[in-house]
């Protein structure tokens, strides 16, 4: 199962948008409508969940009694399927200790509960695997090596190795480690593990990522602790994409800038990128004025297009890249409206995809006002009627007094 957006054909989904874009607008309103709707229920793009670790996806609980005195072992609740496909349940692994030694995992509602009691040489894992048996590696899930997993440490009150283990089988696997100080924490802890991090330490060939078998959370002690663990889950490389022209309403033969900016808003920095930009009839792009962060960058299929960039990048997470170029207006008349349509892909997979877009309008010619009285000439022409009137007046009186 990969992660991340399918992007399809570039063209196909251009053409498509052009052909829908006045067809459907009730549509898409509608459509907005239940976006917004059934945002508070939906997961971020980029974001899987691997496990919430709540009372709707019960764990089972064990206990272990190694010197064999009553071995005691007590079950809540069935595993429970997890988002990603795969089992979940609990595994012991005890290597040492005396006496009735006791060790479990607890789910509550949001928070994992390791325990290890009465100095054990051990630890314990919570397992995702595609079935019920403990050395199955049949998740068959496929990562983007751009993943990053996420997991939430709430507090842990001793020094702890906390390790998470992705095997394609049960001889290839990578294995990322935590060494976590001990301590009650106030504020929960987000710890990262990006898929292509080189942290990981490789047993065999290491894990396929685009082969995924089955993933292991455990903790290993040799003291007494007890360690809460929130969501874990798996998130990605997010990129967005917005495009602006510096004038939006142009006469033929006028020459337009076209700024493109891509960001890395997710949590892993992304691969290499492809853009590609279909340009309108009308348009046409100004050879040699293409700049990629401010350096220059010629795009492939000029002049009319559609414009390619490829290999740009990686984004790393929170950055962005922006690219500017200009365009020709070769032609336009009144009523057109003519439009540029990025499309953006990471080069390697095409599991990443944005777009956006803009357009301009014909500037009609200004209409020449026939001029008016404005506030200060009715003003001025009003003073000048009523300087008038006073000097006919007087003119009046002074010809009366003769």
């Amino acid at each position: 199962m990969a992660f991340g957006i399918q992007g399809g054909t570039k063209r196909k989904k251009v053409m498509e948008k052009r052909k829908l874009r006045k067809k459907f607008d009730l549509g898409a309103c509608l459509a907005v409508s239940l976006v917004f709707l059934l945002l508070p229920f939906s997961l971020a793009l980029g974001q899987i969940v691997i496990d919430a670790f709540t009372t709707e996806q019960p764990m089972i609980q064990r206990w272990w009694d190694p010197d064999g005195n009553g071995t005691e072992d007590s079950t809540i609740g069935p595993g429970a399927d997890e988002v990603i496909g795969g089992y979940r349940y609990t595994w012991i692994n005890l290597t040492g200790g005396t006496g009735a030694v006791g060790t479990r995992m607890v789910a509550t509602n949001g928070d994992l509960i390791f325990s290890v009691d009465s100095g054990a040489v051990g630890g314990c894992e919570v397992r995702w695997t595609g079935d019920v048996s403990e050395n199955a590696m049949s998740l068959g899930a496929s990562f983007n090596p751009n993943d990053i997993f996420r997991i939430v440490i709430i507090d842990d009150d001793l020094p702890v190795l906390l390790y998470l283990r992705v095997f394609t089988d049960a001889a290839n696997y990578s294995t990322y480690t935590w060494t976590l100080p001990g301590g009650i924490i106030d504020t929960p802890t987000d710890l990262y593990a990006a898929c292509n991090a080189p942290d990981w330490v490789a047993t065999g060939t290491g894990v396929e990522w685009s082969n995924v078998g089955a993933i292991y959370l455990g903790v290993a002690s040799t003291s007494m602790l007890d360690i809460r663990i929130g969501l874990l889950d798996l998130q990605a490389s997010e990129l967005s994409c917005v495009k602006s022209f510096d004038n939006h309403e142009v006469n033929t033969g006028d020459v337009i800038t076209a700024t493109v900016e891509i960001q890395n808003t997710g949590h892993a920095p992304s691969g290499l990128i492809d853009i590609t930009d279909t340009l309108d009839a009308g348009l046409s792009y100004v050879a040699g004025s293409a700049l990629v962060d401010g350096l220059p960058n010629e795009p492939a299929g000029g002049p009319v297009g559609p414009l390619v960039w490829q290999n740009l990048g990686p984004i790393a997470t929170a950055a962005n890249i922006t690219l500017t170029y200009d365009i020709s207006v070769d032609s336009i008349s009144a009523k057109d409206r003519l439009c540029s349509y990025v499309v953006v892909e990471d080069h390697d997979t095409q599991t990443l995809y944005t777009e956006c877009e803009d357009c301009v309008t014909y500037h009609d010619a200004p209409i020449k006002e026939v001029p008016t009285f404005t506030q200060w000439g009715m003003i001025a022409f009003s003073l000048l009627l009523a300087t008038s009137a006073v000097w006919a007046i007087q003119r009046n009186r002074s010809i009366s007094d003769l």
